[in-house]
C-alpha cells in the first residue's frame, strides 16, 4: 500500500510539472520518463528523508540507485520557506547517459501531511 501511494504521489507530481508544457495523459508521461514504480517509490523515500528531518538544510543531497532497473539519481533541498520544501530530482533511467531533471514542490498541511504543491 505504502509503495503504491509513493508511485501516485510521484505520478501526480509528474503530471503537475508538465502540465505546462503540454497535454498529455498521466500513463504517456510515466512511460516517457522510463522509470519502473520501483524507481519512484526510491525517488520519493530519498527525498522525504531531506524535508522530513528534525532539521532540513537547504542544499542537502540524498542518492538512491535500483539496480533491477538500472536507475539512479540524486535528490537535492534546493530551498525550505514557510513550511514548504523545493526539491530537484536529477535521475538516469534505465542506464541512460542523459540526466533529467524534475523540480517539485511540498506543502506541509494543519495535519503534518507533505503535500504536492503546483
Amino acid at each position: 500500500m505504502k509503495r503504491c501511494l509513493s508511485v501516485l504521489r510521484l505520478a501526480a507530481m509528474l503530471a503537475l510539472s508538465a502540465f505546462a508544457l503540454q497535454a498529455q495523459t498521466l500513463s504517456h508521461m510515466i512511460r516517457d520518463t522510463g522509470l519502473t514504480p520501483e524507481d519512484f517509490t526510491m525517488m520519493d523515500e530519498a527525498a522525504s528523508g531531506l524535508y522530513t528531518a528534525d532539521r532540513p538544510q537547504t542544499g542537502s543531497e540524498a542518492s538512491w540507485s535500483n539496480p533491477d532497473s538500472m536507475s539512479h539519481g540524486t535528490v537535492r533541498l534546493e530551498a525550505m520557506r514557510e513550511g514548504c520544501a523545493a526539491i530537484l530530482h536529477t535521475f538516469h533511467a534505465r542506464g541512460a547517459s542523459a540526466a533529467r531533471e524534475l523540480r517539485i514542490r511540498r506543502c506541509r498541511d494543519a495535519n503534518g501531511r507533505w503535500l504536492l504543491q503546483p
